[in-house]
């Protein structure tokens, strides 16, 4: 299996800078590795990769949107490689909605909207109470938007908010929207208590501190993280975070090729984990 990472803009034989320690941790794990154009990719949606030859990939890469991904996929096949994560579970993770279904047990309640709909405030309010608001993806997270509403925010100045919120998104926009149950998470001093689960071929990956939280904060319930190693993609991440009454919720889940690791996470020992599940 190969490990499938963009280039740099500035040399199409170089890794991209941004992911130069997770490039280096592969080869030091002993994972073959591969190189696509990421400056001809985003430019013209074309493949040129450092070196000719069918492969089977992983791709640890910048994220996309899944009809980009489908397009992604389809070309690197028509150059030899074939990726490990089909299209369809890629968006199947990727697009939160599609996989809450099987997630609906642990993770708080939604409702879905079609973009620039007028989503209505007395409705939202009855069913979820206090509530935040993300696209299909991503939330507007280190903007001035709010990390959440109370349920009687008025209308008019809610819908104020939401043309901000395209404001911010803009081309990013993905999807639909999501009003989600806002829930009060425990701080350890500033930090929330999150982790970030990865898991490949039906297993636990790697489980890590996601949110700079202290070592005496709470880990995480390893029966809640096994819970969830069966879920549609050889490649994906669920995050977790402890409430402040001490119980465990879903926050979000991912496609594995387009989840960071940790601020903090051992490189090494990630992809020394994705060796050894790889040659399982």
């Amino acid at each position: 299996m190969t490990i499938l990472f963009p280039s740099s803009y500035m040399s199409g034989s170089r890794v991209d800078e941004a992911f130069e320690r997770e490039y280096e941790a592969a080869l030091e794990a002993g994972l073959d590795i591969m190189l696509f154009n990421q400056c001809l990719w985003d430019e013209k949606r074309e493949i040129l990769l450092n070196r000719k030859e069918s492969a089977q990939a992983l791709y640890r890469g910048w994220m996309m949107k899944p009809e980009d991904y489908q397009t992604f996929y389809d070309r690197l096949s028509a150059s030899g490689v074939s990726l490990r994560t089909a299209p369809g579970q890629y968006e199947t993770m990727h697009i939160f909605p599609n996989i809450y279904p099987q997630l609906e047990e642990d993770t708080p309640r939604m409702l879905v909207f079609p973009l620039h709909s007028r989503l209505d405030m007395k409705e939202i309010g009855e069913k979820l109470g206090d509530f935040l608001v993300k696209d299909y993806v991503k939330s507007a997270k280190n903007t001035d938007f709010p990390t959440y509403f109370e349920k009687d925010i008025s209308q008019e100045e809610f819908d104020r908010w939401m043309n901000r919120f395209y404001e911010i998104r803009g081309e990013l926009l993905t999807g639909g929207i999501l009003a989600k149950q806002y829930v009060n998470l425990k701080k350890y001093g500033e930090c929330t208590n999150e982790y970030r689960v990865f898991y490949l071929q039906g297993r636990i990956l790697s489980i890590s501190r996601n949110s700079l939280q202290p070592n005496y904060a709470a880990e995480l319930p390893g029966k809640l993280a096994e819970k969830y190693a069966g879920l549609p993609s050889p490649f994906y991440t669920v995050d977790y975070a402890e409430k402040e009454d001490g119980k465990w919720t879903v926050i979000e889940a991912g496609d594995g090729g387009v989840s960071g690791l940790s601020e903090g996470q051992d490189y090494r020992a990630f992809f020394r984990a994705v060796r050894v599940a790889l040659e399982k």
